[in-house]
């Protein structure tokens, strides 16, 4: 797990085509659905790597970007409660 998802991360800002970008993002946020104690050390670098993508010039990449954002927070509300 740790090492896809740092290889998922590490697509943003290296200039791939918009489909693997967008792709990836959908990866991140279907990597929430594993068990949470997997999942949870990651959500910062996830977080990260989502915002990082809003400022994609691609619309379809953006909208990826801004819901996996939205997941992963959610998952890091729902560690500190």
């Amino acid at each position: 797990m740790r090492m896809r998802m740092r290889s998922n991360v590490r697509w943003f800002g290296t200039g791939p085509c918009s489909e693997v970008r967008e792709t990836a993002l959908e990866a991140l946020v279907a990597a929430t659905a594993l068990p949470f104690k997997a999942v949870y050390p990651h959500r910062r670098a996830a977080a990260a790597a989502a915002t990082a993508a809003l400022d994609d010039p691609k619309r379809r990449v953006r909208r990826a970007a801004s819901r996996c954002r939205e997941v992963w927070q959610a998952l890091d509300a729902k560690g500190g409660a």
